[in-house]
């Protein structure tokens, strides 16, 4: 079975990290597509196996992968991010993946807890997302667009008008509205080479937040046919008592305050205790990050949601 590789680019300066993580898989790709999506930086790919595509403007990540798959001619699309470092048999588990007869049209793959430096924020996001992943039902609805493969036959395009959330979005199109079976993986864990500081730590997830709100809204008649698997009802309630915290606090009800702040933690005691323990960060700090990234999300998803409401106008 054929497997391309598709990697959309975009600045990133450590590719060859990923280049050589795929070379050391004992089965190798048929081909590997790197789609340039109008980078500031020159990059030389010099290696015959390799198709470059520059793209003259910069559209985002899912038009990137969608001219990517229309250039593959693997059986297999496998779709994964720059900045990552792939298993050593990532493309074995793939190929008898879908080469045995299962259910499934699609594979995602997940976060390992790897770590790429000290940074407190680099450490707190890793292990968020690890929590996240290790929690996730293995029949899922959505994906990783970091490490996910499909069927070139069953493939949907990725939907070009997403930058954040691309791959919520696009799991949700495949699982509610064509009907294509998603295994997510916890086993098949990529090293995501990302680093954060405050802000972009911030504008990251003020931005997913809003690209997943607007996909939900926009599947939420068919939620029946499953939950939106990797966003808890306690993520939920908790981003509501976060900010009923601070508004009730500003509005001089400190003991409503105090109560609103208090279910909060319980409700978010499992994924605190989670990150603590992955990130070894102090656990006062990892309390209050995990609080001031519950605002952060629920003002994601309070922009998202009116964003929706615009677009209906």
């Amino acid at each position: 079975m054929k497997v391309s590789c598709i990697i959309p680019l975009y600045n990133c300066e450590n590719i060859q990290r990923l280049l050589d993580s795929i070379e050391r898989n004992s089965i190798k790709p048929y081909e590997i597509i790197i789609v340039d999506d109008n980078s500031s930086l020159d990059y030389g790919f010099h290696d015959m196996n390799i198709k470059f595509i520059k793209i003259d403007e910069n559209y985002g990540p899912s038009k990137a992968r969608n001219i990517g798959a229309k250039e593959a001619r693997g059986e297999v699309l496998l779709f994964l991010d720059s900045d990552v470092e792939i298993e050593d048999n990532l493309l074995q588990k793939i190929i008898k993946f879908f080469s045995d007869k299962n259910t499934y049209q699609v594979y995602s793959g997940s976060y390992s807890s790897f770590i790429p430096d000290d940074n407190t924020f680099t450490k707190y996001k890793t292990a968020y997302m690890k929590y996240i992943h290790e929690n996730a039902p293995s029949e899922s609805n959505f994906v990783l667009g970091a490490c996910t493969a499909i069927l070139k036959k069953d493939f949907i395009e990725w939907n070009e008008n997403y930058r954040y959330a691309e791959d919520t979005y696009w799991g949700h199109e495949l699982f509610y509205k064509y009907n294509k079976k998603i295994f997510f993986d916890r086993n098949a864990q990529v090293k995501h080479h990302k680093r954060y500081n405050f802000f972009n730590w911030l504008r990251n997830d003020f931005n997913i937040a809003s690209g997943m709100v607007s996909s939900y809204l926009i599947f939420f008649p068919n939620r029946n046919k499953q939950s939106f698997s990797h966003v808890s009802h306690n993520q939920i309630l908790g981003l509501i008592l976060s900010c009923l915290a601070i508004i009730t606090f500003l509005l001089n009800s400190k003991l409503l305050a105090l109560l609103c702040l208090i279910t909060w933690f319980v409700l978010s005691k499992n994924l605190v205790k989670s990150i603590q323990q992955k990130s070894e960060l102090n656990f006062i700090l990892v309390i209050i990050l995990a609080f001031i990234n519950s605002v952060t999300h629920f003002a994601g998803v309070s922009y998202g949601f009116l964003k929706f409401l615009v677009s209906l106008k």
